[in-house]
């Protein structure tokens, strides 16, 4: 990837981890997402480990939702909203230490998006893969999803 989307544009249009509560628990940091592809680190905290101390299996899924998601949500512009339809993942290495996640949209329509991913240790080590389809939902005025109550 070598573009580099800007912070700013980034908060308008596309700010997965302090719009979802639960990834901001987590605490992985957005790099990148544009073209197709998303980058995001997840850096080692207690919280997100278990009992053998490294990254647990849910929180390598929640990263591949929030990576591939992102990187369909950036290959239409962020002009769309997302659901997950499904979501397959291959644990293959323990998830120790910082983690690198890296989805890519491989194909699909204007309905769907069909994308894959990878999560990396910081020494290179695959940790597991991912392959997935998301579902575009138009964006009501506001940015708010079609299915939200009106307030």
């Amino acid at each position: 990837m070598n573009s580099i989307v800007d912070k700013a544009t980034l908060e308008v249009l596309h700010d997965p981890v302090n719009r979802n509560p639960f990834l901001k628990f987590l605490g992985p940091e957005l790099v990148e997402s544009a073209g197709g592809h998303a980058y995001f680190i997840q850096n080692d905290y207690p919280h997100i480990k278990n009992v053998y101390g490294v990254a647990h299996g849910g929180v390598i899924m929640a990263l591949f939702d929030a990576a591939l998601a992102s990187a369909a949500l950036s290959r239409v512009e962020f002009t769309m909203g997302i659901v997950t339809l499904d979501m397959s993942i291959n644990f293959i290495g323990p998830g120790a230490g910082r983690l690198h996640v890296r989805g890519h949209a491989t194909g699909g329509g204007s309905s769907v998006c069909f994308c894959e991913g990878e999560i990396l240790d910081d020494a290179g080590n695959l940790v597991a893969k991912a392959i997935g389809s998301f579902k575009y939902r138009r964006k009501k005025p506001g940015g708010r999803q079609a299915s939200e109550a009106a307030d």
